[in-house]
């Protein structure tokens, strides 16, 4: 009963829109998962990406490991912290022939495209990250915030036809 009370403080705590995605789960698998990575998220339209993506990977039952604000430091000793990584090895995914990694930004307006500053410094981070290797997905805040579940889609359907994997389509 303890474990329950905590996980819906959890809920409480979240935008109206993380939880919109959430009400429609029949138990407590999506909250119990949120819970654990609710505290390292430092957005409204992080959280609300976050449970969209969680409840799309329980659909289609994919085991693929997200990590929220991942540091990242490039061959040229520049450090970038991500919004989210999403990554699986092949020792966990067996039809697949190289690791893949992909970094996925939630682009808020204020943060990202206010000034012509901040898209040179975005756009200089996305080149780094791109030339050691990572595969990048932007999303604005407005497109994370209308159509949540069709970002993950995005991501998912992304992952997938880069590397040519098979599962059932929802």
């Amino acid at each position: 009963m303890k474990e329950k009370k905590l996980l819906l403080e959890y809920f409480d705590k979240l935008p109206f829109k993380a939880k919109e995605l959430i009400l429609t789960e029949e138990n407590y698998k999506l909250i119990d998962r949120i819970s654990m990575w609710r505290e390292e998220l430092e957005s409204p339209i992080e959280e609300i990406l976050r449970a969209a993506l969680e409840k799309k990977m329980l659909e289609y039952n994919l085991l693929w490991y997200i990590e929220s604000q991942t540091e990242i430091e490039c061959k040229n000793s520049n450090i970038y912290r991500a919004d989210f990584t999403i990554w699986y090895d092949k020792l966990v995914n067996r039809e697949l022939k190289e690791d893949f990694a992909l970094v996925v930004e939630c682009d808020g307006y204020e943060f990202h495209q206010k000034t012509k500053k901040q898209v040179e410094k975005d756009n200089k981070r996305e080149y780094d990250l791109k030339m050691n290797g990572w595969e990048i997905l932007r999303f604005s805040g407005s497109e994370i915030y209308n159509e949540p579940m069709e970002c993950a889609d995005k991501i998912i359907k992304y992952v997938i036809e880069k590397n040519n994997l098979e599962i059932e389509d929802k």
